[in-house]
């Protein structure tokens, strides 16, 4: 279950361009401190995901609700650890002639 928490931790900082280390120093934290919890090597407590919800924006038990219907029904393992579905930047489109 700490590995789904820890992907949905990672999913939410993603969609507002929160990196691991800006992450770090808005919890008062060391980078290896929150990296290890992103990775799920270290389960997040109920205080730690509280705080990075609130900071985020978003409800803890929306974030622990999607954590649950992730490990229920597991998506297809992709290289970067996220969901088959790729969005592809604009401007690297292949060329077309």
């Amino acid at each position: 279950m700490s590995e789904a928490i820890a992907e949905e931790v990672r999913a939410a900082t993603a969609r507002v361009r929160l990196s691991g280390a800006a992450l770090a120093r808005h919890l008062g934290k060391p980078q290896p401190w929150v990296s290890r919890r992103l990775t799920g090597a270290v389960p997040f407590d109920v205080d730690e995901l509280s705080a990075i919800c609130d900071l985020l924006g978003i409800d803890v038990v929306d974030l622990m609700r999607d954590a649950v219907q992730a490990r229920q029904s597991p998506r297809r393992h992709t290289p970067f650890g996220g969901s088959d579905h790729v969005v592809r930047p604009e401007g690297f489109e292949p060329p077309t002639f």
